[in-house]
């Protein structure tokens, strides 16, 4: 998403003429992922949507975060994350089952790889605030190996659990 400031900074005037120079400055925020779990997302700011677009992908792939996947495509259980005011529900759904929410979340989770799941956003869904609640509750989401460690069983145990319950089988 690039976004051009209403305002412009107004430049050094010359004592011989009242002429002013506008410096247009471009504002970019950008998701990166690999489609295999990893993923980032940042601002950034240029003279050109070009020089913004550029130093906001540079400096999201400095901020990468792995998510693990459920059969290399959905959730294990339902997490939710908070930025400012913005709430982001991301509920799990079985494998295959399709994806539901809006395009901003869609994005987001189909740059990480997600292929099942239901994302719903509250609040004030400014882009930066819907993506850094989006993230936190990615940060939540645990694999099936700290659930299973967690409670003592064993990895099949905590798969066959999940695979018999159609969304969130645990809450962690």
């Amino acid at each position: 998403m690039i976004r051009r400031p209403p305002r412009s900074t107004q430049g050094v005037s010359s004592a011989a003429s009242d002429v002013y120079k506008r410096q247009m400055r471009y504002r970019a925020l950008v998701v990166v992922g690999n489609l295999m779990g990893a993923g980032g997302f940042a601002y950034g700011k240029g003279h050109s949507p070009r020089d913004a677009v550029a130093r906001a992908s540079k400096a999201a792939k400095r901020d990468l975060r792995f998510v693990e996947r459920f059969r290399d495509t959905s959730l294990l259980h339902d997490v939710r994350g908070k930025h400012n005011n913005c709430i982001v529900d991301i509920y799990a759904k079985p494998p295959g089952s399709g994806i539901v929410g809006g395009p901003l979340g869609r994005r987001i989770l189909t740059q990480l790889g997600f292929s099942s799941f239901t994302i719903k956003a509250r609040g004030r869904r400014t882009p930066y605030s819907y993506c850094a609640a989006a993230f936190d509750a990615l940060s939540k989401h645990r694999s099936v190996e700290e659930i299973a460690r967690s409670r003592g069983r064993r990895i099949l145990e905590v798969e066959h659990a999940a695979a018999r319950h159609a969304r969130s089988p645990f809450r962690p």
